[in-house]
């Protein structure tokens, strides 16, 4: 919900600036992502899926996820991230 008409921002390049502003702030962070897959593997494997298949492993991101990942007490819920890892090296 927003306070005001959307449409009533001026122009299509300042209207997908806000939206994306907007949508970057609701998305979660790496490590949210990586314990809902934590999560999932444990309590639904279809979930837990879905969620590796849309987890996105960029050069960016690739630290953070390393980090996480080695202080990870169990790595079978990420072994298609740990494989991804290893080609991005």
């Amino acid at each position: 919900y927003l306070a005001f008409g959307f449409e009533g921002i001026k122009g299509a390049t300042s209207r997908d600036a806000v939206l994306a502003v907007l949508l970057n702030s609701v998305k979660p962070a790496n490590s949210e992502l990586l314990d809902r897959i934590r999560w999932a593997f444990d309590e639904n494997r279809e979930l837990h899926s879905l969620l590796v298949r849309n987890f996105k492993l960029t050069d960016e991101n690739r630290e953070e996820v390393e980090n996480y990942l080695a202080e990870a007490e169990t790595k079978t819920a990420f072994r298609s991230i740990l494989s991804s890892l290893k080609q991005l090296q």
